[in-house]
């Protein structure tokens, strides 16, 4: 939790990840040359805490900084006839499952940039945020939600991520959260079906010291399970089911491709969705040539206090080879498209960061076991409008609308913080 040198009340400070190596990532914009002390205070999955001073100066002849460099194996671009391949055979490679394109052109088409150049794989860190990411309603989501041919098992789209800005409210600490996804599971089915999502986070936290304003921002990426039964956060606040990537070191304008799946231990879709079932994404950062693409996506605290993580190796004794929780019911009876505004208090909204209108575009899913790629458009799908609190007459927050002439793409404009 990354916050100024000031004592702080819930909802302002900012949450950060750190990747493998405990590096984190942040923007710092400030208005002054002065120094500005914060404070970052960090909890091992351990448990154990600590917390860190970080002092930042603004100099007009500070050196330009440039990101890491990501770490990790380069997978070589696709050469020969892009359809040659099976998907199997793709997945052996490591490259992503394949838009058929003739139903899907234009997915197909950014598949053929993505796979057609060098890329690093990045690998993925299983960690517990407070940042939750909720199912669809209207109190947290502006969002398209198909239903008319269940059951979906996959589901994907691109989107650049947005440069936001938030709130500025004098000598008040203010952290706003965005969130854009895609899911299969939870809306419109009933009581027996769970949800599996993923995309990117977008946060910010603003404050007025001695008569400037400093803004810090944090972008990542992340895959979640939410089991809806019992979808609480853990007694210490984190939440279960995530998966955070910080080797993306994620930019404003970035393109961000983030495709789900629900299959077996090889990647396959699993065509009767009966266990074991195993949550694939892969997600790829188009501008910076990085990816991730791996299973597993879920953490869970039991009764007893025990924590099990997806993949865990021996000697845990809760070893298992990343298989979706017995309680986990999936059914993929609806596919989703959203924003949200990410929430952190179970009892208290979060505000909505300000975005520049973004397009989500290659909005597809695929029906169990046919892969045959279907635009959200054609899905019957249920528009959500994101409000103040869910009710219709109350002030609108964000709104999701249809492209005229693409039936593919969702258009997501922003209206008010709160």
């Amino acid at each position: 939790m990354l916050h100024p040198n000031v004592t702080v009340s819930a909802g302002t400070a900012l949450e950060v990840g750190s990747d493998e190596e405990g590096v984190i990532q942040f923007h710092y914009q400030s208005e002054s040359a002065l120094v500005d002390n914060l404070l970052l205070d960090c909890q091992a999955q351990s448990g154990a805490v600590a917390s860190y001073s970080i002092k930042v100066q603004a100099t007009a002849d500070a050196p330009a900084l440039t990101a890491p460099k990501p770490k990790g194996p380069v997978r070589p671009a696709l050469t020969g006839d892009p359809l040659a391949l099976t998907d199997t055979q793709l997945r052996a490679l490591d490259y992503p499952p394949r838009p058929d394109p003739v139903a899907a052109p234009d997915a197909y088409q950014q598949w053929l940039q993505l796979v057609s150049r060098p890329a690093t794989k990045v690998s993925s860190k299983m960690t517990g945020m407070h940042a939750r990411h909720t199912g669809v309603s209207s109190n947290n989501c502006a969002a398209f939600s198909g239903t008319a041919n269940p059951p979906y098992t996959e589901v994907q789209a691109y989107w650049n991520v947005p440069y936001i800005t938030g709130e500025h409210i004098p000598q008040t600490p203010t952290t706003d959260y965005s969130c854009f996804w895609v899911g299969v599971g939870y809306f419109g089915s009933g009581t027996n079906d769970d949800m599996y999502q993923g995309g990117t986070e977008q946060d910010i936290l603003v404050y007025y010291v001695t008569g400037y304003w400093v803004n810090i921002r944090n972008y990542y990426p992340w895959v979640e399970v939410i089991d809806k039964r019992n979808d609480a956060p853990t007694a210490d606040g984190r939440c279960c089911g995530q998966v955070v990537y910080n080797g993306f070191y994620m930019q404003p304008g970035d393109t961000m491709w983030v495709e789900l799946w629900i299959g077996d231990i090889n990647g396959n879709g699993n065509a009767s969705l009966t266990p074991p079932l195993y949550a694939w994404w892969y997600i790829h950062d188009a501008t910076r040539g990085t990816y991730a693409f791996d299973y597993g996506g879920w953490w869970y605290v039991d009764t007893a206090g025990n924590a099990h993580f997806a993949r865990t190796p021996p000697p845990s004794p809760f070893a298992n080879d990343g298989r979706l929780p017995s309680f986990i019911q999936f059914t993929g009876q609806s596919a989703e498209w959203v924003v949200e505004r990410t929430e952190t208090d179970p009892a208290v909204l979060s505000h909505l960061t300000q975005f520049s209108p973004t397009l989500m575009n290659g909005a597809y899913a695929t029906v169990s076991g046919s892969y045959n790629w279907l635009p959200f458009s054609t899905q019957a799908p249920t528009q959500l409008t994101m409000t103040s609190d869910g009710s219709s007459n109350s002030p609108v927050l964000a709104t999701a609308s249809t492209v005229s002439g693409n039936m593919s793409a969702i258009q997501f404009q922003w209206y008010r913080y709160y």
